[in-house]
């Protein structure tokens, strides 16, 4: 559950300045048939959770 809890709070704060009305869940088999790829923000969602990541490490590296 942590790991969805921090992709939800990361997509929480990039749509704070996106104003996007929905953003869904994409998975095979899942209920999304069809998405307009020009409104794909995957790859920008994980370069947040990247660099969010990247600040964690180097704070945990820092208190050690």
């Amino acid at each position: 559950m942590e790991v969805h809890d921090s992709i939800v709070s990361n997509i929480t704060r990039y749509n704070r300045n996106k104003n996007y009305t929905f953003i869904f869940e994409k998975s095979y088999g899942g209920g999304l048939l069809f998405a307009n790829t020009g409104l794909e923000i995957t790859t920008e969602i994980l370069k947040s959770l990247n660099e969010e990541y990247a600040e964690l490490q180097k704070k945990t590296k820092s208190e050690k």
